[in-house]
């Protein structure tokens, strides 16, 4: 009985651990495009298309966007784990 419990909760850790890294690597793809864009609105600046005000403006934009973004996926995977934990308590 104890291996079949520890052999349902490796399997559980392996597919939370599966999850996790794929949100790390999402997050990675998605401050990519955040800094490709800083690293051309810097080269632009450097020849003085743009002040370095719009590029700040700019720059916090595109963070506010992509945080919103990520903490709506972190409440969602928060309420899955939590509806999963309900679920066993019921059982």
């Amino acid at each position: 009985m104890r291996y079949i419990k520890q052999r349902i909760s490796n399997k559980y850790d392996r597919k939370k651990y599966k999850k996790e890294n794929k949100l790390n690597k999402r997050l990675l793809i998605a401050f990519i495009p955040v800094f490709v864009l800083f690293g051309i609105l810097l080269l632009l600046y450097k020849g003085e298309y743009f002040n370095l005000y719009f590029i700040i403006r700019v720059l916090f934009f595109i963070g506010t966007i992509v945080l919103s973004i990520m903490e709506i996926k972190i409440l969602i995977l928060i309420i899955k784990e939590l509806n999963i934990i309900n679920a066993n308590k019921d059982i």
